[in-house]
């Protein structure tokens, strides 16, 4: 994947990465490879993160309902989905409500945390949609930083060995 970026401008690879799962977290890497200042390159990343986030909540609940509509099976595993996803979190929900959301988002570790965990979090919960953007774009925002200042400090201790 990581190939067919280098075929893109450097913000447009920052872009396109911020959009896709578990690259989403290596953006701000892939602006340290590129040179590119950090605020321009967290600006590239978010936009691609809003991009992605928009579609997604935009498109989980037909594409939901279609799965469900087609088999009794697929109707049945997806509410197994929706019980269990709310008797897990539902208490953290009641009492944090979106900021839980933004807290999941902003974990910077691929499959647990990230915009489309988040995404599909703010889907199963019934969260509206702009509060659902904005909370996961926050939490994006952090979970970039993290991961910008542990590529800054990796790359000023390797320059420092060297």
């Amino acid at each position: 994947m990581l190939n067919y970026l280098s075929h893109f401008s450097p913000y447009l690879a920052v872009l396109v990465a911020g959009m896709l799962p578990v690259l989403e977290h290596g953006t701000m890497p892939l602006a340290l490879v590129y040179h590119l200042p950090l605020v321009p390159a967290l600006g590239a990343s978010l936009t691609g993160n809003f991009i992605s986030v928009s579609l997604l909540l935009r498109l989980l609940v037909p594409i939901t309902n279609w799965v469900r509509s087609r088999h009794p099976i697929f109707d049945r595993a997806i509410q197994r989905l929706f019980i269990a996803t709310h008797h897990k979190h539902s208490a953290d929900f009641d009492r944090w409500g979106s900021i839980f959301l933004m807290m999941i988002v902003a974990i910077p570790l691929p499959f647990i945390g990230g915009t489309w965990t988040g995404t599909l979090l703010a889907h199963l919960f019934g969260i509206r949609y702009w509060r659902a953007v904005l909370f996961i774009l926050i939490g994006s925002a952090i979970a970039t930083g993290i991961v910008a200042v542990v590529s800054l400090g990796g790359l000023a201790a390797f320059r420092a060995i060297m």
